[in-house]
């Protein structure tokens, strides 16, 4: 099994599995953020294909630790944030892909998207983070990004 993970502005998945994607390549982020979305693509072969699989998406700051959120009330109503700092992490689910080993293509495997909208918000920072990817528990990908204070986005716009 493996996985690759990517950043973009924006994504969705059509009706034959393919990812459709905008803004690939977004890494670099200010602390208060619109909607960024991580995509997620599983390469599963015949033995992966044919059973269900737990995935976790979660941000972790440069050195490796959970990012917690700020937990407390929120100003959009109660239930948005827990009530105490939480882990920024992301579970879902790989159903099977195919019924049986003989559905797999001739090439012997079959990919799987997972596409996870996030935000808008505000992440910690300023500083470098990564999102990492896992599959049954093992990680398979992450994605680095590094996130500017608001002063430094508007410095780095001026230098453009």
């Amino acid at each position: 099994m493996d996985a690759q993970l990517y950043i973009c502005s924006a994504a969705e998945v059509d009706p034959a599995g393919r990812v459709h994607a905008l803004g690939v390549g977004t890494d670099v982020l200010p602390e208060e953020h619109g909607p960024i979305t991580v995509v997620a693509r599983i390469v599963l072969d015949e033995e992966d294909a044919v059973r269900p699989h737990r995935t976790r998406l979660r941000l972790l700051d440069r050195h490796g630790s959970p990012v917690l959120t700020q937990g407390g009330p929120s100003p959009d109503g109660p239930g948005i944030l827990p009530p105490t700092p939480q882990p920024i992490e992301l579970p879902g689910e790989v159903p099977p892909v195919v019924p049986s080993a003989d559905a797999l293509p001739p090439w012997g495997w079959v990919s799987a998207p997972l596409v996870y909208m996030i935000g808008p918000g505000t992440l910690p920072g300023p500083g470098l983070f990564h999102w990492e990817f896992a599959v049954d528990g093992e990680v398979l990908d992450s994605a680095p990004i590094f996130v500017l204070s608001a002063a430094q986005m508007q410095q780095m716009q001026g230098q453009q």
